[in-house]
């Protein structure tokens, strides 16, 4: 056990961590802080807010130092070189104490304003709270389109009706936030990602700021790397129980069916008629090389989901602690 893992035992819980990723985002590190503080000043309990530097090279890192070293309520993480978003927030994670997680961008655009609420709703009930940006202030072509295209086909085919999958404003409970497997681009999908451990959710209007000072890390390209991340979460989410016992149940139905060309050629042949003895050999040994290589696929499927959630220390299920009390299945609430 590292040095810092021991320090991170020892300290003592606490109420809510903010965790929020940092790239080079140098002019907004003090207004941001400012902002927190203003917006979290009303609540009771102890909080803290978890920087997590993703290699920035814009003296981020510095700053988050100089800012630490005045403040106990700031816990910095560096990471050695830009790993993306997702393995961020997966650090701040770690990183954190917090009972109840509070996830943002450090633009300034998701407005630190709207926690209280958020947090307010995650009581009565829910087990993580999205925020949904209904008056967004960005350019239309390059961000609310690609946005607006990837969130339609998210909900296409996840069928989780969140509006604004994008948003990086969110509460959740660390029970589930630590059972989220993050990894890759998994960031956007954290809904989606809830949803299958049968999170109760809700979502609620947050307002949007247009960026005012560094520059935005999303493009038209954000587009395409969604598609392809959802086919992967959906393969391990949803799809890979029914498809794994899809294939392995055609499989053996066709093992099944395999020998009846040979024995209606056998039968043809006692009543006297003519038949094809090589047609009928060959669909047999088709349909039996057919089932075979099914029931090898699905047993392959099987095991590679197996071993993703099992790697990761998690299993297929979610257990809810029995202190989470509130309505019996999830709900969109506006």
């Amino acid at each position: 056990m590292g040095e810092s893992t021991m320090l991170r035992c020892v300290r003592p819980p606490i109420e809510i961590s903010v965790v929020i990723p940092i790239h080079d985002e140098r002019e907004n590190l003090v207004p941001l802080l400012e902002a927190l503080d203003a917006s979290l000043a009303s609540l009771d309990g102890k909080r803290e807010y978890v920087l997590v530097d993703d290699g920035s090279t814009d003296g981020s890192g510095e700053m988050l130092d100089r800012l630490a070293a005045a403040r106990e309520d700031l816990v910095v993480v560096h990471l050695r070189r830009c790993f993306g978003q997702t393995a961020a927030i997966e650090a701040g994670i770690r990183a954190s104490r917090g009972e109840v997680l509070v996830f943002m961008d450090a633009d300034l655009q998701n407005d630190p304003a709207d926690i209280p609420a958020m947090l307010a709703r995650l009581e009565e009930g829910y087990d993580v709270v999205h925020g949904w940006r209904k008056m967004r202030q960005d350019v239309f072509w390059s961000r609310r389109l690609p946005s607006l295209v990837a969130n339609r086909l998210i909900r296409w085919v996840s069928g989780v009706p969140v509006n604004d999958l994008g948003c990086a404003l969110r509460v959740i409970r660390r029970e589930l936030a630590e059972e989220l497997p993050l990894e890759g681009e998994m960031h956007r999908f954290i809904a989606v990602l809830a949803d299958a451990r049968g999170a109760r959710w809700s979502e609620i209007p947050v307002r949007h700021h247009p960026r005012r000072q560094g520059v935005s890390k999303y493009g038209l390209s954000r587009t395409f790397k969604v598609a392809v991340d959802l086919v992967t979460l959906c393969w391990f989410t949803r799809l890979a129980v029914p498809m794994t016992r899809l294939l392995v149940g055609a499989g053996l139905l066709l093992l099944a069916v395999a020998p009846l060309p040979v024995i209606v050629a056998s039968a043809c042949a006692i009543a006297g008629l003519e038949t094809s003895w090589q047609t009928s050999i060959g669909l047999t040994a088709a349909g039996c090389f057919g089932g075979i290589n099914l029931v090898g696929l699905g047993v392959v499927a099987a095991t590679t989901v197996s071993t993703w959630w099992r790697s990761r220390n998690l299993r297929p299920w979610s257990e809810r602690p029995a202190s989470i009390h509130g309505e019996d299945h999830r709900r969109l609430a506006a």
